[in-house]
């Protein structure tokens, strides 16, 4: 991971995770990464074919995260 970090930041990774086809791409380059055969280059098709119901999911799991991390949060 260390190796990794600077390419993230200066690559902005999590920035493109905001968007449909930064999320492609990084499953592209997953897809390649992996040794053995994979599905993982179609992730696009199924992340539009069953969006709505993913996002309602995310919809209603985010807020138990940051209730989570609101009431574990260290205090310094």
């Amino acid at each position: 991971m260390q190796k990794n970090i600077p390419r993230m930041i200066s690559e902005n990774w999590l920035i493109l995770y905001k968007e449909i086809e930064g999320i492609d791409l990084a499953c592209q380059r997953l897809s390649r990464r992996i040794q053995r055969a994979n599905s993982l280059a179609l992730a696009q098709d199924e992340l539009l074919k069953n969006y709505d119901e993913i996002e309602l999911d995310f919809l209603s799991f985010f807020p138990e995260i940051i209730n989570y991390v609101e009431t574990n949060r260290p205090y310094f």
